[in-house]
């Protein structure tokens, strides 16, 4: 399932690695994921691991469940860090008005001095 998880993080960064990034296509995502032979053959395996043979169809249905979920969470980790990485940009490129750094600086040399 390793296998698994790491093909499915490679289609996420491959598909959200755009600097200008407005929107994650979620569904867009998911289809690349479950569509992919090294994904399905490691979830096929995992599942013929398993003690219980589920059905072919709520077995589809589950692997593409823990995929949307996956998809999902990774999605809203990247909109925090875009976010995270914006305040801070933000917060490097604010400037002070002129006048109050000069009334700063000067209020700092004179502490300086006494």
């Amino acid at each position: 399932m390793h296998r698994a998880f790491s093909s499915k993080q490679c289609h996420f960064r491959q598909l959200t690695s755009v600097n200008s990034l407005q929107k994650v296509d979620i569904a867009g995502i998911t289809h690349n994921t479950v569509t992919d032979s090294v994904v399905l053959s490691s979830y096929q395996c995992m599942v013929s691991d398993a003690e219980l043979i589920p059905n072919v169809e709520v077995s589809k249905n589950v692997f593409h469940a823990i995929v949307s979920l996956y998809i999902r969470v990774r999605s809203f980790s990247c909109a925090k860090d875009l976010i995270q990485r914006y305040k801070i940009t933000a917060k490097q490129s604010k400037r002070k008005a002129l006048r109050k750094e000069i009334m700063r600086s000067h209020e700092e040399e004179t502490v300086r001095h006494e």
